[in-house]
């Protein structure tokens, strides 16, 4: 740089120095670019974690705080019960949305970082947002601090690889950070895929098994040694059941059909929806329906005969029970805005596990029938674990955990439950229990399936 001084006084600017100075403002103008595009990283973090979803709300209007400290319960929920699995869960969408903190050293040319100072730095901020989703109404959930840390360090990972590759082949201390972006790309393609694929076979053999690869449970249960004590050792013999499918599409025209709907049908992998001039029918791959419109009777015996047609054969209403706005059960007042159908069925070759439909009337005349049917048949019988051990299960496996809670003795149950995974219904036991303060009892479902 003297040299380019000195020289400039007696002749010209060599075109060295030229270079040199053209390079020092482009290297200027990069890093405003990259300082932009983290501020707006920023920004975008914030909205996403603060302003994109609303606060919880209490039954009082009160805003409600919530906090998950149970560890991993978030990826055994994603692995066991989603939908999504492993791939999709909204753990590893943490991780990709703190990736790009990773980079951060771009910014900081001049300091020597290591990954440890990204995860500290990564984890600094993700506490600091859970505080704030906490007080804001949002739930505060240490997976996501897990996931947030993790995202910042794979993205420093990718940043520290990009620079290896690409050192043995060019000058990288001189490059500037666009120059670098096809190898942190590579990099980054190489450890998602290294990071994916495992992911990926875990959740394909997920979804291959009737019943999954482990076991699950809906809360983390504390350990009580009364309770422990009073359940059986022994296992009781658990039925095999599995979910009856139907032509989703033939079954819309058939209620359809039978509401007196004429209109278009539109369908996707999950529903077939029939809209006409009166309402809309939609219905699933099991069977079950929803109905939004106008013509539901509010009479007893008009809405027998109203719902009559709309079931399978061998099946029949066993009861109507109409709930008034003040809470009386009034079969004739015009003012009640729910009605609940048992049914029954008298099928040999099919057992109604759940039995319910719902009317919903509206004030503006229109209503809303949602069908809660669960028709399986049975297939034998399957190995199950004991009670006893279905409730030490519960202490580790959970996706809410229940610190508070007494569970109570002397109250457990039997019942089948349906999964996403497929058609195959999960016998579980399910366990009451209190939170302390309270009256209300809560349950508790754990997986019984011996694997």
């Amino acid at each position: 740089m003297w040299a380019c001084i000195k020289r400039s006084k007696g002749s010209s600017i060599s075109p060295f120095c030229i270079e040199r100075m053209n390079t020092g403002k482009h290297i200027k103008i990069e890093r405003a670019i990259l300082g932009t595009l983290f501020v707006a990283y920023f920004g975008g973090i914030a909205y996403a974690l603060f302003f994109m979803f609303p606060p919880n709300f209490g039954t009082d209007g009160a805003i409600r705080h919530a906090a998950n400290f149970a560890l991993g319960a978030a990826v055994c929920e994603a692995y066991t019960a989603g939908e999504a699995g492993l791939i999709g869960s909204q753990f590893m969408w943490n991780i990709l949305l703190f990736l790009p903190l990773g980079f951060l050293p771009l910014l900081f040319r001049r300091v020597q970082l290591h990954w440890w100072h990204a995860a500290a730095v990564g984890l600094l901020i993700s506490i600091l947002c859970e505080a704030v989703q906490f007080f804001i109404g949002r739930s505060a959930d240490v997976d996501d601090v897990a996931a947030n840390t993790l995202g910042t360090a794979i993205g420093y990972a990718c940043f520290a690889l990009g620079n290896r590759i690409a050192r043995p082949r060019t000058d990288r201390d001189h490059l500037s950070w666009t120059r670098m972006l096809p190898w942190y790309a590579l990099s980054l393609l190489l450890i998602l895929g290294a990071l994916a694929l495992p992911l990926f076979c875990l959740d394909s053999l997920q979804a291959a098994s009737r019943y999954g690869l482990v076991r699950w449970a809906a809360v983390r249960l504390p350990y009580s040694a009364e309770v422990l004590e009073s359940l059986p050792e022994e296992a009781p013999e658990m039925a095999c059941y599995r979910r009856i499918t139907v032509d989703q599409t033939e079954e819309c025209r058939r209620l359809a059909l039978a509401m007196g709907l004429q209109g278009e049908m539109w369908e996707n992998e999950t529903l077939s929806t029939l809209e006409g001039t009166g309402g809309s029918v939609s219905v699933d791959a099991y069977g079950e329906w929803s109905y939004h419109g106008t013509g539901v009777p509010h009479k007893c015996d008009d809405l027998a005969a109203w719902i009559a047609p709309l079931l399978w054969n061998g099946e029949h209403i066993d009861s109507i029970q109409r709930i008034s706005d003040a809470g009386r059960n009034d079969a004739s007042d015009k003012s009640d805005t729910y009605s609940r159908i048992m049914i029954g069925t008298d099928s040999n070759e099919v057992i109604l596990l759940k039995n319910e439909i719902q009317v919903i009337y509206d004030s503006d005349g229109r209503s809303s029938v949602h069908t809660n049917l669960l028709r399986v048949k049975a297939e034998g019988t399957l190995p199950a674990i004991s009670p006893r051990e279905a409730y030490r299960s519960a202490m580790f496996v959970g996706r809410y955990a229940a610190p508070n809670a007494e569970v109570i003795p002397d109250q457990m149950d039997i019942a089948y439950l349906s999964v996403w995974r497929n058609e195959w219904i999960v016998p579980c036991y399910v366990f009451s229990y209190r939170i302390q303060g309270e009256t209300t009892e809560h349950r508790a479902w754990v997986d019984a399936v011996r694997r």
